[in-house]
């Protein structure tokens, strides 16, 4: 008797334990069980979520949300490569007008229902249709048709040769492929009811305060190794920043420039670095005086000392940039015309193009007028000093130097009207795909093209470019551009910035990658 008593109040014990592991315990382990680990991986987010639909959604902040619920055809590795994801496979015809893609057979939506080609067809047709209005339809403009001639093969047909297609048409917010049935059943509302194929599935999005989603135990490629991801909305840089500190955030974004030093010597949270793929560039409008006067645009170039702004100013920030690409771009050549800093050469530039200081008060001027260059820029504040710094230098060769700080809506207005003498933009990028920054920036025709730049040799070379996927050659057709647009002193590059995010130490498992924020592998000690 006494030994059954025993095992009675062993099963007892059992079963409480067992109780109250069902009833609390849960939480606190991740999505393989080990209690050492939390179940919840926890970021900011400075902005509010916009729109989950990829015909509408736009912004950093709703991107990097969305591509944990919904998959591209493609994917990028720590370094942009490109490398398969829903497509196993694809190839390109000779003149890069025809893309077939080959699709897993495993992939399955957030329902259970297999991924097939026709849902790709669906998605892009829909992308492209005029009246769907999507916010980037025009990126997808060189799609004259879209076929799924079984349920595992796509194929893309081009109206004009797109060498650099998967890049510049897949890997963007309209490529991420959404479920038919649930954008047909949810419409205007799908944001709350997103049905992707990738790693995390939505389980709530509360406007104003959060977005939670759930480990996809059938993800094609294993499930993640955390159960929960909850992205916090913190408008407030130094908020999110003592969340950081005080172990309530994981992951932190929106760092504040000016609090760099608080990384330093603390074992709570480390600042993980790597190269963005984009430049900061300072544009000439060539259309509008002065600087539609080449001499007065090499005068302006070799007035400025980029290395001393880069050394007391721009450290922080990024690496130099002494061309329209960052020097681990693959397309990158250092042999170009180069900028040095002479205000000598500068003078004697402005005096050819008949600047010079007749009244002795500093400033150049021609006609009885002085020089004045009015240069807009944003908020940030990197380019809000790097010109600062920049002003300081032209002055000193007789350039009456003022700046146009405005808020992004504002400077957006102007640039689009091509308002501008001159402007300052940062263009950020996670591929090391030139096309991005090249052509659509410096042809003619390119949407970030507010300069009044046209020369039709660039422009051929780019379509060149485009019509040919052999790597090398566009390499050097790329190097050949570079150098011509360097000759043509339209736009100064500055720095190539820095991709940051503050991590805490309990964070394990993760490699920082301007290309990619992967957390399929990424757990968190307690």
């Amino acid at each position: 008797m006494r030994r059954k008593r025993k095992l009675s109040l062993l099963a007892f014990l059992l079963i409480l334990a067992m109780g109250l592991t069902a009833c609390g315990g849960g939480g606190d382990t991740d999505a393989t069980g080990d209690d050492a680990y939390d179940d919840t991986i926890t970021i900011d987010l400075d902005t509010e979520i916009s729109n989950f639909d990829p015909a509408y959604l736009s912004g950093t902040s709703t991107s990097r949300v969305a591509c944990f619920m919904m998959d591209h055809l493609c994917y990028m590795d720590q370094d942009g490569n490109i490398i398969p994801r829903v497509a196993e496979s694809w190839e390109a015809n000779e003149d890069a007008t025809v893309w077939t893609f080959h699709l897993r057979d495993d992939v399955k939506w957030h329902d259970g229902t297999p991924l097939v080609a026709a849902d790709v067809k669906y998605n892009f047709d829909r992308i492209i249709d005029p009246e769907v209005a999507a916010l980037r339809a025009s990126d997808m403009a060189c799609i004259e048709s879209v076929e799924a001639p079984d349920d595992y093969t796509v194929v893309f047909n081009l109206n004009t040769p797109v060498a650099a297609f998967i890049t510049k048409c897949l890997l963007i917010n309209p490529g991420l492929l959404a479920q038919p049935a649930a954008l047909e059943e949810y419409g205007d509302s799908y944001t709350d009811h997103v049905v992707g194929t990738g790693p995390y599935k939505l389980v709530e999005w509360i406007p104003g305060e959060k977005v939670v989603m759930e480990a996809n135990p059938d993800f094609y490629l294993g499930e993640p190794a955390t159960k929960y991801i909850e992205f916090r909305l913190i408008p407030d840089s130094m908020t999110a920043l003592i969340e950081l500190e005080q172990g309530n955030l994981d992951f932190l974004f929106n760092i504040p420039s000016s609090e760099l030093a608080v990384f330093e010597n603390n074992e709570d949270i480390r600042l993980e670095r790597a190269r963005d793929f984009g430049v900061s560039w300072m544009f000439l409008n060539v259309e509008k005086e002065p600087c539609n006067d080449l001499n007065v645009r090499k005068a302006i170039a070799h007035a400025i000392d980029y290395e001393t702004i880069y050394e007391t100013i721009l450290v922080e920030y990024g690496v130099p940039a002494d061309s329209y690409l960052p020097d681990h771009n693959w397309a990158y050549t250092p042999d170009t015309v180069q900028y040095t800093y002479d205000p000598d050469l500068s003078r004697e530039l402005l005096a050819e193009a008949g600047w010079t200081d007749t009244d002795g008060d500093g400033l150049v001027d021609k006609n009885g007028e002085t020089m004045k260059l009015e240069i807009g820029c944003t908020s940030r504040e990197s380019d809000n000093r790097m010109l600062e710094a920049a002003q300081n230098y032209l002055r000193q060769v007789g350039i009456d130097v003022s700046m146009a700080l405005l808020e992004s809506a504002a400077f957006n207005d102007r640039l689009a009207a091509e308002d501008f003498q001159a402007y300052v933009l940062t263009i950020s990028q996670d591929s090391p795909e030139p096309a991005l920054l090249i052509d659509f920036a410096y042809t003619s025709y390119a949407g970030y093209n507010k300069f009044g730049y046209n020369n039709p040799e660039v422009d051929a070379l780019v379509l060149e470019a485009n019509s040919t996927a052999d790597q090398e050659t566009r390499k050097e057709l790329y190097i050949q551009i570079q150098q011509l647009i360097k000759e043509d002193y339209v736009s100064l590059p500055f720095y190539s910035k820095y991709s940051q995010v503050g991590v805490s130490s309990k964070v394990e498992g993760f490699t920082h990658s301007a290309a990619i924020f992967n957390l399929e592998n990424v757990r968190v000690k307690k």
